[in-house]
């Protein structure tokens, strides 16, 4: 399937739509079906460029196939879908708002719907439910936090920043990847601060999380990031080697 982006106009539509929105607009990111589609609402293209992923992760409507009796738990599996399929990507358009806010309107919209809204908004228009919807159907900025919040791009960029590409054995290539989806907070704690932006921090923490993941619980996971930010702080993180940041971890894991 080729996969055009939106226009940024549209884009800025879909946004001024939610900020200020009534309880219509929520009911389509909380409905399954085509909702903008079947709802006349422009998602206007981008004429120029496509992307493809194979036709076989769709339904005949055109929406990404997932299984919603386990779509909480397989954030790995779909990484590596969407990775695969969208390796090709460069900087630039990994980092286009257009791209990612079209697959969360149109052909992801029943995937994000049952991986961030079934479970977890109501229907109404209060604070908490709409901050959820701009942080998962719509991407703002090109830092860290925009890129592993949308529901789409987080796949992406998650395997992006932990797959290891010179690896031939497929268990070991996507270790750090399935480490990094096993609890919320290592994306939360490591990858939507600036330090997970430096590999030798980013795989420290994983690396280090694969050799004690029989210790640690998401809480202890949580408390470490914090602290090994708070620790980055005083000290120059990025300029320590992979195993100098290990032995930090494995100190405050014994601290705690």
């Amino acid at each position: 399937m080729k996969i055009k982006k939106l226009t940024q106009q549209s884009k800025l539509k879909l946004y001024r739509a939610i900020k200020n929105p009534d309880l219509q607009t929520v009911k389509r990111y909380t409905t399954k079906g085509r909702q903008w589609v079947n709802n006349s609402v422009d998602l206007e293209l981008y004429p120029e460029g496509s992307y493809e992923i194979d036709d076989k992760y769709f339904d005949r409507d055109g929406q990404y196939k997932f299984d919603a009796s386990t779509c909480q738990k397989d954030d790995f599996k779909h990484a590596k879908i969407i990775y695969t399929q969208l390796s090709d990507l460069t900087a630039a358009d990994a980092n286009d708002s257009r791209f990612w806010t079209r697959l969360t309107h149109d052909h992801f919209h029943n995937y994000v719907r049952e991986r961030w809204y079934t479970k977890q908004i109501a229907n109404n228009t209060n604070t908490k439910t709409i901050n959820q919807i701009l942080d998962r159907s719509h991407f703002f900025g090109n830092g860290q936090r925009a890129r592993v919040n949308n529901a789409v791009s987080r796949l992406w960029w998650v395997a992006h920043l932990t797959v290891r590409f010179d690896e031939a054995n497929e268990d070991t290539k996507w270790e750090l990847t399935k480490a990094a989806f096993k609890y919320q907070e290592n994306t939360s704690s490591l990858l939507q601060r600036n330090m997970g932006a430096y590999d030798n921090i980013r795989f420290g923490f994983l690396e280090f999380f694969v050799e004690n993941v029989a210790d640690l619980t998401s809480v202890k996971v949580q408390k470490i990031g914090t602290a090994l930010n708070n620790y980055g702080g005083g000290n120059i993180l990025p300029l320590l080697t992979k195993t100098e940041v290990k032995e930090i971890l494995l100190k405050i894991k014994q601290d705690l």
